[in-house]
This record gives C-alpha cells, structure tokens and sequence, in this order.
C-alpha cells in the first residue's frame, strides 16, 4: 500500500504517523512521489491555502476507490466544520468517518468510482 503524506511539519501528531507506517508495511511517500497512491494523508491548517485545491490534487493521485485523510488541528490552525464540508461538497468528495486523534481532527473522505 502506498500512502503519500501532505502537509508534514513538526507539530503533526508522530505516533498515528508511526502507526500508519507499521499497518502499511513501510515508509510514506511525499509529494514529490510520481504514481498513484492508495491514500493520502493531509495535514491541512487554516491558513494554508484553499482547502479544496489540496482535495483535489489529493484525489489527482489516488487509486480507483481509495480515501484521502484529512486531518486537522484542534488548536493552532483550528478549520472550521463547515469549511470542510464546503470543500468537500465542491470536490465531489464523500464524508466516511472520522477520528479523533490527541490533537487533530480526523475525516475519511472517499471518492465514487469513475466507472459509473
């Protein structure tokens, strides 16, 4: 499984990073990386940019049916819920489920099959 990881920085949360790894086998893949991935991990901050720009370059690089992971920070860079259901709406996306982690905030976004 191949996940590529977006928006790294030192304050992402390293132990669901660590788990991430161990589950898939081996190491995340950047955005530099060239293929399609399986997921994406995004660690998106307000501020950054439009969030629906980073969805859509996410959903450039996935697989047929794989999920992109959203996660964002409960302080310090806080998104707003109804930004994200925005951006969501606007890039065809699918809310899942979530997570809850120590500091962030987690949503499982999927995309429907291109095949219908």
């Amino acid at each position: 499984m191949v996940v590529q990881e977006v928006g790294w920085s030192r304050d992402v949360d390293d132990a669901f990073r660590d788990i991430v790894v161990d589950v898939i086998g081996g190491g995340l893949v950047d955005e530099g990386y060239g293929g399609d991935v399986d997921a994406v991990l995004l660690w998106w901050r307000a501020g950054e940019g439009v969030l629906a720009d980073a969805l859509l370059a996410a959903g450039a690089v996935l697989s047929e049916g794989r999920f992109v992971l959203l996660l964002t920070p409960k302080v310090g860079g806080y998104v707003r819920p109804e930004d994200i259901d925005e951006a969501v709406v606007l890039t065809g996306f699918h809310r899942a489920s979530a997570i809850e982690l120590r500091h962030w905030h987690g949503v499982l976004l999927t995309k429907p099959s291109r095949s219908r």
